[in-house]
């Protein structure tokens, strides 16, 4: 993910909002340094984080506030979905993946 790019993406919306950082990271319930680390592109932030955010600004997370391409979005969806799963499931995972794959290849 391109996080300079998030970064504006949220100062850009706080500030369409006249949220002051103060304000917006209490509202979030993070510093205000992370705040602004986010917002310059100098920190990562967990997708819990990037949640409330967009929730606070009331936007939907991957349309409006990462402008992720669609390649970005199926691989932060396959990750949010997949990362507790165990070795096994996921194995599990692939095989009916591969079998709904064959299956669409196939009527094609």
């Amino acid at each position: 993910m391109d996080y300079i790019r998030i970064g504006n993406n949220i100062r850009k919306l706080r500030l369409d909002r006249n949220l002051t950082q103060e304000t917006f990271s209490e509202a979030i319930g993070i510093s205000v340094s992370y705040l602004g680390q986010i917002e310059r592109g100098q920190r990562n932030t967990s997708i819990s984080t990037l949640e409330s955010i967009a929730n606070t600004l009331d936007v939907l997370l991957s349309a409006h506030l990462c402008n992720l391409t669609e390649e970005e979005k199926v691989n932060c969806i396959w990750k949010q979905k997949t990362e507790n799963l165990s070795t096994k499931e996921k194995e599990t995972l692939l095989k009916v993946l591969e079998m709904v794959l064959d299956l669409a290849i196939t009527r094609q």
